[in-house]
């Protein structure tokens, strides 16, 4: 399968890289789908179960805080998983066989296994979308904790 040989250490390296790319693919995912049932659990339960205000500035200031610490875990992990997006391609152009695509749009000058171009849709970026629904929860999260000393209980 090899073109040429490759030092004994970079398949043991490869496959560790592989799996840490999974790992943080998984990590992007799950912080976005936690967040938001997260989020929803507790503005759903400040507003139906909580009658202070000061309690609900708590719980929505908590909501924040949260929030924003989970788009800076979005980042981290977007940040590795194309570190190793990158590292992954160098370490089959050193085993010198085909790339496997894994961004939306092949590299010119590359050689893939099976390459192909996105539609419209498949070329917006997930991370991005991810990202911009965190922030809009927390905007919306923020106008809650300036609007709440104004809502009657």
């Amino acid at each position: 399968m090899h073109n040429r040989e490759a030092p004994w250490w970079l398949e043991p390296q490869y496959r560790e890289c592989y799996e840490s790319f999974r790992q943080h693919d998984r990590f992007i995912w799950q912080t976005a789908s936690v967040g938001v049932v997260i989020n929803g659990a507790l503005l759903v339960s400040t507003f139906a179960l909580v009658n202070s205000w000061l309690v609900r500035e708590f719980i929505l200031a908590v909501s924040l805080i949260y929030t924003l610490v989970l788009t800076f875990a979005l980042y981290k992990h977007r940040y590795f998983s194309e570190i190793e997006q990158q590292s992954l391609t160098r370490m089959e152009a050193a085993y010198g066989t085909p790339n496997i695509q894994r961004n939306s749009f092949p590299g010119n000058n590359v050689e893939y296994w099976f390459s192909k171009q996105p539609n419209r849709l498949q070329s917006k970026s997930a991370h991005v979308l991810f990202t911009v629904g965190m922030l809009g929860v927390s905007v919306l999260v923020l106008s809650l904790l300036i609007i709440n000393p104004f809502l009657r209980p």
